[in-house]
């Protein structure tokens, strides 16, 4: 691909040593990221008999946080599942970027970082090769980010103990370290905050203030405070839990 710079990305993914799409493809060459928007149309997401949201539309852009609000069995959850493609919703539609790319697209989920209420680590595992493992998996991760998003998350003395020893705090920044591996444009938070102390909360706002300052998205489920004073946020709240007779 040396020489050929110039050429249209689109042209680029027909050569035979060409990464697998745009989004691979931008970053082999060097080139900076898109700024994604995501786009919300009409959604309609039920969990059971409960309905978390009816004809939602909304449009994020590049810097913008998304705080769902709302108490236990509210739906924040059923509403993350379904943008990071894990759910399928009732109706509407979500896109990301000028493509358009669709949560169970390849495209989407390379764009997609998502930490769910479950910190989702191997116990038996120590921390460095827990990121190890997560790190093989991504179309855009580097050895190097290992070692880089342990110390991002302060647990780089704790790298080579095994989780089954760590606290719940001591989980849950582990679990938080993944958004530090490869580069996605979309993070989707669930519970952030859970088992966290002081330092741990500040850990957590510190990150998503920092990606949203690099044109991010987040969006972040919770009922507790987010102190991200300045931050350019559109808040949700769902509706109290009521059952349809």
């Amino acid at each position: 691909m040396r020489g050929r710079i110039d050429a249209p990305l689109e042209d680029c993914l027909k050569w035979p040593d060409a990464p697998a799409n745009i989004a691979a493809a931008r970053v082999f060459m060097g080139k900076p990221a898109l700024m994604h928007e995501l786009a919300v149309s009409e959604l309609e997401v039920w969990r059971g008999d409960h309905c978390a949201c009816m004809d939602w539309s909304a449009r994020l852009e590049a810097g913008q946080l998304l705080h769902l609000r709302g108490g236990n069995g509210a739906g924040k959850t059923s509403l993350l599942r379904v943008l990071a493609g894990l759910a399928t919703p009732d109706k509407g539609a979500i896109e990301l970027g000028e493509y358009k790319w669709r949560p169970r697209s390849v495209e989407y989920r390379e764009q997609l970082r998502y930490v769910a209420h479950r910190d989702g680590v191997k116990t038996e595992l120590t921390a460095r090769e827990n990121l190890r493992l997560a790190v093989r998996l991504l179309a855009e991760g580097q050895p190097g980010d290992v070692e880089e998003a342990l110390a991002g998350v302060g647990l780089e003395a704790l790298a080579d103990r095994r989780v089954a020893e760590f606290s719940a705090g001591q989980r849950r920044r582990l679990a938080l370290a993944r958004l530090l591996q490869g580069r996605a444009h979309l993070w989707l938070l669930d519970e952030p905050l859970v088992a966290l102390d002081r330092d741990g909360v500040g850990l957590v706002t510190e990150l998503i203030r920092r990606h949203l300052g690099e044109g991010g998205i987040a969006a972040v489920a919770t009922h507790q405070v987010l102190p991200l004073a300045g931050v350019k946020a559109l808040q949700v709240d769902l509706p109290q839990v009521h059952h349809v007779h």
